[in-house]
């Protein structure tokens, strides 16, 4: 029989000691939950929102990842300077070969219109035909006034008030070639050439043919007074022995010699 060691208390004394064992009580997850809902918010209407921010990130990503290649420089285009040109301003200028050479290589009238090619000094170099000459300053304008007069008005005037016997009617004369003049009017009673023209006299008249083209029309001892010519209107250039009128077309001008005498030129712009 098996004796324990120590004496077995009574139920009264172990009823002292014994403590009442409640179940355990289940954890608060209702905090928790609540993360993991609003965490699945995030991610949809959130992450719906961030989706295309990310997609920038990724692409800056990448474009900074890919190598870069240089662009060519591209070609300069070359530009064309615009052309300057000069006007004179007095009869019968001297056109020389070399700045202050006496040395005379045409010889300009007023109204005349050339491109420049330099300067130097007191002189330009301009161009004249497939050579150049030197024309002082002096006697040149980089300034001119745009067209006073209409083509209409300048022809009107020029069949009025000149002789029309070889040149009627003068708009188709002046855009003759040198083999239709001829032909129109016959050879001419005398020639004269220069460095840039050839003239072809006839009584009254002479055509300037530049480049086997007529150029210019000039009608000697015309009788117009300066006066008469003036009621044009308003001229391009006014000097004591010269008026310059001017339409998009055609330049008409009034030369005034020493003695009185008067030349009408139509030339063609």
């Amino acid at each position: 029989r098996y004796t324990p060691e120590a004496e077995i208390p009574s139920r009264a004394e172990r009823a002292k000691y014994q403590r009442a064992i409640e179940p355990a009580r289940p954890r608060k997850r209702r905090g928790g939950l609540l993360a993991v809902l609003a965490l699945l918010l995030l991610l949809g209407g959130g992450g719906y929102v961030a989706y295309p921010y990310v997609l920038d990130l990724l692409e800056s990503r990448e474009e900074a990842n890919e190598p870069k290649t240089e662009q060519p420089a591209p070609e300069p285009v070359a530009e064309t300077p615009a052309v300057e040109s000069v006007w004179l301003t007095t009869k019968n200028v001297d056109l020389v070969s070399a700045p202050n050479s006496s040395s005379v290589t045409y010889i300009g009238d007023i109204g005349d219109r050339y491109d420049i090619v330099g300067t130097e000094g007191e002189y330009v170099e301009v161009r004249l035909g497939d050579a150049t000459a030197w024309a002082p300053t002096a006697s040149t304008t980089a300034e001119w006034k745009s067209a006073s007069l209409t083509d209409e008005v300048i022809l009107s005037w020029v069949e009025t008030n000149l002789n029309m016997t070889y040149t009627n009617p003068p708009e188709t004369f002046v855009a003759y070639s040198e083999s239709e003049l001829y032909d129109a009017i016959g050879q001419p009673f005398g020639e004269e050439r220069d460095a840039l023209n050839l003239y072809a006299f006839y009584s009254g008249v002479f055509f300037v043919i530049q480049d086997e083209t007529v150029h210019a029309i000039d009608w000697t001892n015309t009788g117009v007074s300066k006066e008469s010519f003036m009621t044009l209107g308003e001229p391009t250039l006014e000097t004591e022995d010269a008026v310059v009128y001017e339409s998009e077309t055609y330049s008409l001008r009034l030369f005034i010699g020493t003695n009185g005498s008067t030349r009408v030129r139509l030339t063609e712009i």
